[in-house]
């Protein structure tokens, strides 16, 4: 009886000690920061945390997929981007361009950006998303934004990180006042919203510095002559 009571204490110790795998039911909201995303399931089912940039989208969407990004005004709880998903799915379900279905996938990153994309097939890929396609999707969009409470940011904001690493947004006008007064530089962060394909996101996420972005034409605007 001894030895097995040491047996079991021995095997008790051991499986304290060992980090096991966690599971997608194991991964609470507050694990991914609104900034890390879960990778596609490997064959034993075990999901892994990855960066934004390289398991945002479904992987059967090709790199030339076609995405738009739609940033919030402040950053979203777990129940508005629960909800905010499930709307554009909804919507990408019955979504059409030139009279055909497009194949879609969405995804929320840093709490706040929304990124919706568009598998066409190779006849419409020329051709792009119609007019009335693109129309009917920035519709879902600001619908379930106003059903659920905040506003999009205007398409001439800026987004970036302050000296606290806390994400502001502001118009572009502020934004050279901003770096007139020092309080952002070429080093400073901001999230760039111009991305247009699948491919594109995953190999540079939408987060970098401003010198490497089209921020930095703001800067230069805003040196003296």
């Amino acid at each position: 009886m001894g030895l097995l009571n040491a047996l079991w204490n021995l095997s008790a110790i051991s499986a304290r000690l060992r980090r096991p795998e966690r599971r997608l039911g194991d991964l609470r909201a507050s694990d991914l920061h609104g900034q890390t995303l879960l990778e596609p399931p490997k064959p034993s089912g075990v999901y892994t945390l990855k960066s934004p940039a390289t398991s945002m989208l479904n992987p059967s969407l090709p790199d030339n997929a076609r995405i738009w990004l739609f940033a919030a005004g402040r950053d979203l709880s777990s129940e508005q981007q629960v909800a905010l998903q499930a709307d554009i799915k909804t919507f990408l379900s019955g979504w059409k361009s030139h009279g055909r279905p497009v194949p879609g996938d969405v995804g929320i990153l840093f709490d706040r950006v929304l990124v919706v994309g568009a598998h066409l097939s190779e006849d419409d890929l020329n051709a792009g998303v119609s007019g009335c396609g693109i129309d009917s999707l920035t519709h879902a969009v600001e619908s379930t934004a106003a059903k659920l409470g905040f506003d999009w940011t205007g398409a001439l904001d800026v987004l970036y990180y302050d000296m606290d690493d806390t994400l502001q947004t502001v118009s572009r006008s502020k934004f050279r006042q901003l770096a007139e007064e020092g309080a952002v530089t070429s080093d400073t962060l901001a999230l760039d919203l111009t991305t247009t394909s699948a491919g594109e996101l995953r190999a540079n996420g939408i987060k970098g510095r401003v010198a490497d972005t089209w921020h930095a034409g703001l800067l230069r605007r805003a040196q003296p002559a």
